[in-house]
């Protein structure tokens, strides 16, 4: 049996204005975190609903600050979470 497995950026409400500030297209999110959850919920339902597995990966981690370090990574744009999301998707693959 595939299943299939798919990483959404998340974020923590006590992180998330200062986690966006870091990002490339900033400007393109909601301002406070009050307004990002139901966004984000739904796509989550959205995904879950086509049977694929979501695995929530958190930006405002100190997972993601070492990858980022690790990578050289300082312009954070859609790209770089995207992939910060797959590879946290990818460990969660048969578990």
């Amino acid at each position: 049996m595939n299943i299939q497995v798919v990483g959404i950026p998340w974020f923590n409400s006590n992180t998330y204005e200062v986690t966006v500030a870091r990002f490339a297209d900033a400007d393109g999110f909601y301002p406070t975190y009050s307004d990002w959850p139901q966004a984000a919920e739904k796509l989550e339902k959205d995904i879950i609903t086509k049977g694929t597995r979501v695995v929530r990966a958190y930006l405002d981690s100190d997972t993601f600050s070492k990858w980022l370090n690790d990578n050289g990574t300082t312009d954070i744009d859609s790209t770089v979470r995207a992939e910060f999301a797959d590879l946290i998707a990818s460990q969660h693959i048969n578990t």
